[in-house]
């Protein structure tokens, strides 16, 4: 019999209706049961957490406050920090617990989150100001040397249009696949990669490259002012600005941007290309319901709203958008 650490890797959020398939009938009844407590006397949050020890838990307390851990383990039970909960006459009395935390110095910690919060806020904003005054500094000595045309411009890969995915996806479902779309998506998504994985690593060894004629320019500081013998200008730090800003593939997800990068090139028929599409899209779709990567994969990858990318995605995910 398979526990809930191994019945649910972080990769699969349970939802609610996996955590009816997996209790047997008489736990579920009291899950539920402890839920509408639970709401009904505190109001609380209850949220997913992924954790290497217990697996996916649920965090219990009022908004940025954490009062309890839900922590499932086998079908017959499950826990509230150290209560185990079996039976609906375990309920009342871990309701009350949960309340009884809640309640001890319950404002103070509030309070003191509120002036954590306000506190972080000014210091950022302070910090902000400061960098702010120093960057205009040193643009203004700068001013003789700086070519407006050709100072800090940028040339990122693009993203996919979500509307040429949808339209691919279609054209698959419709056994007439559309070989000329799905090399452009493919080579899109696999210049994006490349892309951010190179120019990455040239940063994070001190060097750029000249958007304009691709030379390799070294620095020492991220504030030095560069000029590339084609006569384009960079300040090292707005080149990496914008790497971030435009949301370069990188980060946690690079384990999944590399085997594209690796895969793409060895695809050689349609159905082959098409799988390793489906699949990164499939990572996309993975990483949105867990959320276990700092951002999106979908929004290093396509284009458009992330509201409207990630509604796509799930009608991808689930058949919807090959009925429209």
């Amino acid at each position: 019999m398979k526990t809930w650490k191994e019945t649910f890797d972080k990769t699969h959020k349970p939802l609610a209706s996996d955590i009816e398939s997996f209790f047997t009938p008489k736990t579920m009844k009291c899950f539920s049961e402890f839920s509408n407590q639970l709401n009904s006397k505190t109001g609380f949050y209850i949220e997913h957490a992924y954790t290497k020890s217990k697996g996916w838990i649920f965090k219990i307390g009022p908004k940025n406050l954490r009062i309890a851990d839900l922590i499932i383990i086998n079908k017959d039970s499950f826990y509230v920090n150290d209560y185990c909960v079996k039976n609906i006459g375990d309920i009342d009395g871990v309701v009350d617990t949960i309340i009884s935390l809640s309640n001890h110095d319950f404002k103070e910690k509030i309070i003191e989150l509120e002036a954590k919060r306000i506190k972080r806020n000014h210091d950022q904003i302070e910090r902000t100001r400061k960098r702010l005054l120093r960057e205009k500094d040193e643009l203004a000595k700068l001013s003789k040397l700086i070519v407006k045309d050709k100072f800090n411009i940028y040339k990122w890969a693009p993203r996919v249009s979500l509307v040429k995915l949808k339209r691919l996806y279609q054209s698959s479902a419709s056994f007439m696949l559309d070989t000329e779309l799905l090399d452009d998506i493919g080579f899109t998504f696999y210049c994006r990669c490349l892309q951010g994985k190179e120019e990455r690593e040239l940063y994070y060894n001190n060097k750029l490259k000249c958007h304009h004629c691709y030379q390799i320019i070294s620095f020492n500081s991220r504030n030095d002012f560069l000029q590339c013998e084609c006569g384009y200008q960079y300040i090292p730090r707005e080149y990496g600005r914008s790497y971030q800003n435009e949301w370069m593939p990188h980060g946690k997800a690079q384990p999944v941007f590399d085997k594209f990068l690796d895969e793409w090139p060895k695809a050689k028929t349609p159905a082959v290309k098409m799988n390793l599409i489906d699949w990164i899209i499939h990572e996309c779709h993975k990483c949105m319901i867990t959320n276990v990567k700092a951002h999106s994969i979908a929004k290093n990858l396509l284009g458009g709203k992330r509201i409207d990318a990630e509604k796509l995605i799930l009608e991808l995910a689930y058949g919807d958008v090959l009925q429209k």
